[in-house]
């Protein structure tokens, strides 16, 4: 249960007269209809004194955050708290328990009955210290599903960037900023301000230097206006002594301030500060005083604004700054007492993690070790493994002395996909432990068996379990890591036995898996997707779920509702910091693309599969190489390299056999067999008996079906149609048997993808009377050939080759996609880039051996270049019998050119069609928009020395930015804001120097009611063209906001 520190939830006492600051006031308000307002700032410049001033009087709920909120169980927890009407619902521990996803739900149904009640704003103070941790996953769901009234406000001291956070919603135009340049004082601020403030009035002079001196800073002018408010000094001395830099400053004028207080105040304020909150209690134990002085004393100081405000009845809260200051005067001994002190008072109220922090500070690591103990096992019970790991990073030896602390760090260290550092941790412990004298070793046992679990390696999952079962009985406790251990072995028939002996505690978690493996896909995905769509609101409750419904649908060839989870997977995967989840989702997320037709989707699935392989290998975890090595063993035919087909299929199946998983074995063998049966070779037929004995013996039916689907058709290849009627009559019985219709309306990334291939397996099965009626069937809801005059196959259209240079270059040729690795010879690949860059596509042979060969004679530049080419027409024209004229890249005596009639390329489209755009008299904006998404990438970026592509390249650049700023400002006229501001946004991300596009940014800003990101735009491309070509904009917006181009394209 994660213990509610209300103090934290409580605004600040207000102040005795605030200073009125109208600019960023303003900008709150104009901010009223964005769900999340970020004010950001150093410390020192009134942040959370603004957001208080701008939200008293409204029904607000305060946090105030600090380093242990970065725990996301900890945060929701208190944001619970913060908006629960009823006060003694807030605290019940059975809604503080649980998953922190569950705890998301709980906090969402508080928000609604809090917003009915008049709910207004959220108030998240100090949101740095949690920036960057799981909570901002949070944050970014909340904003997602917020009650239109509520609005979060996050104070920060450092830039927060929403877009980080995952939210559908947390992006540039959900979000205002409320920066720096507003919260500080402009000179009539800080002529209120020191005339309410201190009373103290100065010439206009003065105030403007010392704004300029201080940059406005809040904090520093307060301190200055203390010293003026005592008649110590006048401005300009003060002035003449301020040192340069804002932190030196304060150390300055702080050290000022300090002095001026009498000894037992300065020795209190040197002592508490290494407390944060301060209360009586712990001031009183660590500087040696009674709780009637601190409380006093306290008060005192909040009287006297030494930078200490109250936050709760007795509770005070110390100005960043002036406690770093404070601390940076203590002597390291004399702070090593204090932690100490401070430790050994929250040890005594119960307070083991606060105490076992302070005893990390005061070099005490054992005594740290020991309060970590008490609450390990509570901290792991509630999912809080991050705050674990940080409690216990800087332990050392002293972990040692306290085994079931080794075994708490083990499974925090597993959960955050460190499984090698996670064994090392259990098995510490388990050579620590003492079973004489009455020490449990099956904890130690229990954690590795915990990543074994994790990293599905059943071999050495099933070592631990007999293990386990040696040293005590352990019974009905094990019956769930047995289960799960079971089906990643294989053993389907004996875990279903077991899951239902172990009754329903089990089966929600295990049977879809369970089923998976069994080939019961339809069965599983109904009761995954109906257990998903119950908790749609938390999709972090189901971490696998999603990684298993992308595996599900990629099977079954539902490649966008694939892609579609395993997307949800890897943002999970990002949100709870779990490399693991991240490596499968996007692994599983290459398979969904192996289904597609496009080069775009074969390039796509080959870098999400080499990505998943880079990351299992950074893991240290060779079973998760597994899948993505599948994916390119069935993916080598399709990207122009066969050869690749077994070295990628043989190392999945050592992987696999190695780990003890049969199941995925048979699918590893399954694959290698698909791909070699897709080109008809022999040897398929070995590689597919294997998979499906395998898989039989698994208890699985869809890895066989799959076989003998693959083995009939390699059949009817061979002219067998005796063996090809046998086999098709049992696949189709199967088929309908198991409702896999699936397999030949959307067959999935190791089914049969080619539809002709298909086709003719159907028509031969119903010319042999196979099945008939359902081979009719299947004919008859398969998509019809173009001309729609027969169910049988059509020769294949004559290939055409297509060319992608805006995008990653790439070539598909007749539905296989060659990348630069297919080409083999670096200057044949450079053969076919200069003619996709030369004027008509056309070079004379010697014009092109000049460019590619410019150090070599002619004579050799010839044999290089004929070698060149030959290796060209071999990679473009592997079928092409010897002197058979070449299609695609054509030559004469004296030239060399791409046919027109077989060759397109994307950029001579995207030059004729933005051409057109610009031509007419009227563009219309959402042909621009279709235009423009063809523009990926600049012309060939990804080979930038070549110097020949330079021209082109240019050329196509100048075409996109005048049809974007066209299409923008089209948009603009229309009243489309956004996607004005999104298209601008495109092109300066390529050239951060096209002037007219943060104009129109701006205008669309302004026409949007958006005066403050108006500005916003002008001061970053007057910043940029400052400080990059020291020169002004060539446009400006005047002081009130108030739109003043000079000019707008």
């Amino acid at each position: 249960m994660t213990e509610i520190v209300r103090t934290r939830l409580r605004p600040p006492r207000p102040v005795a007269a605030r200073i009125a600051r109208p600019r960023a006031a303003a900008a709150f308000a104009e901010a009223a209809d964005v769900p999340l307002v970020c004010v950001e700032a150093d410390a020192g410049y009134g942040k959370t004194t603004l957001v208080d001033a701008v939200t008293t009087g409204a029904h607000r709920a305060w946090y105030a955050l600090t380093p242990a909120d970065r725990d996301p169980h900890t945060f929701l927890a208190h944001l619970t708290a913060a908006v629960t009407i009823t006060q003694d619902d807030a605290g019940d521990p059975e809604s503080l328990s649980g998953s922190w996803s569950a705890l998301l739900d709980r906090a969402l149904d508080r928000i609604d009955e809090w917003a009915a009640a008049g709910g207004t704003y959220i108030v998240l103070d100090d949101y740095h210290v949690v920036h960057g941790s799981p909570v901002d996953a949070v944050v970014g769901r909340l904003v997602d599903v917020l009650p239109t009234r509520v609005q979060i406000v996050a104070t920060s001291r450092t830039h927060l960037d929403p877009e980080s956070w995952g939210g559908r919603n947390a992006r540039y135009d959900a979000v205002r900023v409320i920066d720096r340049g507003l919260l500080a004082f402009d000179d009539d601020e800080t002529v209120a301000y020191f005339h309410s403030r201190f009373g103290v009035s100065l010439p206009p002079p003065v105030v403007e230097v010392l704004v300029e001196e201080t940059e406005g800073w809040p904090i520093a002018l307060s301190l200055i206006g203390r010293r003026l408010h005592r008649g110590h000094h006048c401005a300009e001395e003060l002035l003449a002594a301020l040192p340069a830099g804002r932190d030196a400053a304060f150390d300055f004028l702080g050290n000022q301030v300090f002095a001026e207080q009498p000894l037992d105040v300065q020795r209190f304020l040197l002592d508490v500060s290494v407390l944060s909150p301060l209360t009586p209690e712990a001031c009183a134990a660590v500087a040696g005083t009674t709780m009637e002085v601190a409380a006093r004393t306290l008060r005192g100081i909040a009287a006297a604004g030494l930078f200490c405000a109250e936050t709760d009845a007795g509770s005070y809260r110390m100005h960043h700054l002036f406690r770093h200051f404070l601390i940076s005067q203590i002597d390291p001994a004399r702070r090593r007492e204090l932690h100490a002190a401070a430790a050994r008072h929250h040890r005594a109220g119960g307070e083991y993690e606060r105490a076992a922090t302070h005893a990390l500070a005061s070099q005490q690591p054992e005594a740290a070790a020991r309060d970590v103990a008490v609450i390990s096992g509570q901290l792991l019970a509630s999912g809080r493994h991050l705050t674990l790991l940080a409690l216990t990073d800087d332990l050392g030896p002293a972990l040692d002395e306290h085994p079931a602390l080794l075994v708490a760090r083990s499974h925090a260290v597993r959960l955050s996909s460190r499984f090698d550092e996670a064994i090392d941790l259990a098995r510490r412990a388990a050579q620590l432990i003492d079973p004489e004298a009455g020490e449990d070793l099956g904890e130690a046992l229990r954690a590795e068996l915990a990543v074994h679990l994790d990293t599905v390696h059943p071999a050495r999952a099933e070592e631990v379990l007999e293990h386990l079962t040696a040293v005590g009985p352990h019974g009905h406790d094990l019956l769930a890591p047995r289960i799960e251990n079971e089906i990643n072995r294989g053993r389907l028939a004996h875990a279903a036995r077991l899951l239902e002996r172990a009754g329903d505690v089990h089966t929600a978690a295990l049977r879809p898996r369970l089923l998976v493996r069994q080939g019961r896909l339809l069965e599983a995905r109904s009761l995954l997707e109906r257990f998903t769509d119950d908790h749609s609101r938390i999709p972090m409750a189901h971490r696998e779920s999603s990684a298993l419904l992308a595996w599900m649908h990629a099977l079954l060839g539902h490649a966008d509702r694939a892609a579609e989870h395993a997307r949800v997977g890897i943002g999970l995967g990002r949100d709870l910091r779990s490399p693991l989840l991240t490596c499968v989702s996007t692994g599983r997320l290459g398979l969904a693309l192996v289904t597609g037709s496009g080069p775009t989707d074969v390039r796509q699935a080959h870098q999400h599969l080499l990505a998943s392989l880079e990351l299992a290998e950074r893991l240290g975890v060779d079973r998760f190489r597994a899948e993505p090595l599948m994916g390119l063993t069935v993916l080598a035919d399709r990207m122009g390299r066969p050869e690749d087909t077994l070295r990628f299929g043989i190392d999945a199946v050592e992987i696999l056999a190695s780990a003890g998983d049969r199941y995925l074995e048979a699918m590893a063998r399954l694959a290698i067999g698909a791909a070699l049966a897709s080109r008809h070779d022999p040897t398929a037929r070995t590689w597919l008996k294997e998979a499906r004995e395998l898989a039989h013996e698994c208890g699985d039916a869809l890895v066989p079906l799959l076989c003998d689907q693959w083995l009939a058709s390699l059949d009817l290849a061979e002219g067998d149609r005796a063996a090809f009627a046998a086999r098709a009559q049992d696949v189709l019985t199967r088929t309908v048997h198991l409702n896999l219709t699936d397999i030949w309306l959307t067959p999935g990334w190791l089914g049969i993808t080619d539809e002709a291939v298909r086709r003719a397996w159907l028509d031969a099965a119903w010319a042999e009377r196979c099945a008939a009626a359902h081979a009719a069937y299947l004919q008859d809801k398969i998509s019809p050939p173009a001309d729609g005059t027969t169910t049988h196959p059509s020769p294949p259209a004559q290939s055409v080759l297509r060319v992608t240079t805006l995008g990653g270059f790439a070539v598909d040729r007749g539905g296989v996609t060659l990348t630069a690795e297919s080409f083999g010879r670096r200057k044949a690949i450079e053969i076919l880039l200069l003619l996709c860059a030369s004027e008509r596509h056309s070079q004379s042979r010697s014009e092109l051996q000049d460019k590619l060969w410019p150090e070599l004679s002619r004579e050799k530049a010839s044999v290089r270049f004929r070698v060149a080419l030959h290796a060209l027409h071999h990679v473009l024209e592997p079928e092409r019998a010897p002197r058979e004229p070449t299609r695609f890249v054509r030559t004469s005596a004296d030239r060399i050119w791409l046919d027109p009639h077989s060759v397109t390329i994307d950029a001579d489209e995207f030059r004729v069609h933005a051409d057109q755009l610009l031509a007419s008299a009227e563009c219309d904006p959402a042909e621009g928009q279709k235009v423009l998404g063809a523009y990926q990438q600049p012309f060939l970026h990804d080979y930038p020395a070549i110097e020949w592509a330079i021209p082109v390249r240019d050329e196509l650049a100048v075409r996109f930015t005048e049809l974007t700023l066209a299409t923008a400002e089209l948009l603009l006229e229309t009243g489309d804001h956004t996607a004005a501001i999104a298209a601008c946004r495109r092109l300066l991300a390529h050239d951060p120097f096209v002037e007219p596009a943060y104009e129109v940014v701006a205008a669309a800003r302004l026409a949007a009611g958006d005066s403050a990101g108006a500005h916003r735009a002008f001061r970053e491309c007057e910043r940029l063209f400052e400080e990059e070509l020291d020169i002004r904009p060539t446009w400006t917006l005047n002081a009130s906001g108030v739109h003043s181009l000079r000019h707008v394209r």
